[in-house]
C-alpha cells in the first residue's frame, strides 16, 4: 500500500504516471488530491488551512488502512510517500502523532476564532 501526497502547486493528475509505475510493480497506491495553499497564506498563521491540508492528509492515511484489503493491499503494510509540501505535511502528521488538537486550540487563541476540523470519510484508526 503506498499513499502518495503532490506538493504544492500540483494535483494528483501530475502523479498518474508515477501512481501507475509503483502499481505495475504489484502495490495498491492510494493518490490523494488535497488542497494545497499558498505558503504566504500559510507563513502568516492561517490556521484553517493548515488544519485542512494536515487533516486531510490523515484522513487518506485512515482510509487506506480501512480499505486496504478492499484493493488487494495489506493495512500492517503502508507507506506514505510526499513530495514538497507532502512531504514536509507528512513529517509534521507523523512527528505530532495521532491529533494536533493542542496546535488547533493554540492557533484558534491567537486567531480569535474557531478552526473547526474537516469531515473525515475514516475518521476512526490510526493515522501512525
Amino acid at each position: 500500500m503506498v499513499v502518495l501526497a503532490h506538493g504544492f502547486m500540483q494535483g494528483k493528475r501530475d502523479f498518474k504516471i508515477l501512481s501507475e509505475k509503483i502499481a505495475d510493480r504489484g502495490a495498491v497506491v492510494f493518490t490523494v488530491d488535497w488542497p494545497t495553499y499558498t505558503g504566504e497564506s500559510t507563513r502568516h498563521g492561517n490556521g484553517k488551512q493548515i488544519r485542512e491540508m494536515s487533516e486531510t492528509l490523515v484522513c487518506a492515511v485512515r482510509f487506506a488502512d480501512a480499505h486496504a484489503a478492499d484493493y488487494g493491499g495489506d493495512p500492517d503494510r503502508i507507506i506514505y510517500a510526499g513530495f514538497s509540501l507532502g512531504a514536509g505535511m507528512g513529517s509534521l502528521i507523523s512527528l505530532a502523532g495521532e491529533s494536533l488538537e493542542e496546535g488547533w486550540k493554540m492557533l484558534a487563541e491567537n486567531s480569535g476564532e474557531p478552526i473547526d476540523p474537516i469531515d473525515c470519510v475514516a475518521p476512526e484508526g490510526s493515522a501512525k
